[in-house]
């Protein structure tokens, strides 16, 4: 295997992207989230919020693999943390506005084990259709 990777600039070129991917996927949940709050009820946006998070973590996943396309050696896996960062980071992002201005916690550790393997499993199909529609643009 070859490395990529040719000085230290580089390596921070792909961290930064690696973290837009990331920013992207948490964004959008936090922008979807505080949007719905307005239009629903809690008990209603917290059904929602796992397909929420999923979602996002898909996006995530497609973003960092498709701009760092020929950098990653294992795109699907680093689809899959990506993934898995998002669901983790807008969890934590929605509890302390959920803190900020209602007084506690909305998700909790029950919460977390249902959004964080949905994260990894949806970033990883990020990962996979960020590399079917690569090999689409090919053809």
């Amino acid at each position: 295997m070859e490395n990529t990777m040719r000085s230290p600039s580089d390596r921070f070129h792909v961290i930064g992207q690696a973290a837009y991917g990331v920013f992207i996927g948490v964004v959008g949940t936090v922008i979807l989230v505080l949007f719905l709050s307005g239009i629903m009820s809690l008990d209603t946006l917290l059904a929602v919020i796992p397909w929420i998070v999923g979602f996002n973590a898909a996006v995530g996943g497609y973003t960092l693999v498709e701009r760092l396309t020929g950098r990653l050696s294992r795109e699907r896996l680093w689809g899959a943390a990506a993934g898995l960062a998002v669901s983790a980071l807008s969890a934590v992002v929605i509890n302390l506005a959920a803190v900020r201005y209602t007084g506690g916690c909305i998700l909790y550790s029950a919460d977390l084990g249902i959004l964080l393997p949905l994260g990894a499993g949806l970033g990883w199909l990020g990962a996979v259709l960020s590399g079917k529609y690569r090999a689409l643009r090919r053809s």
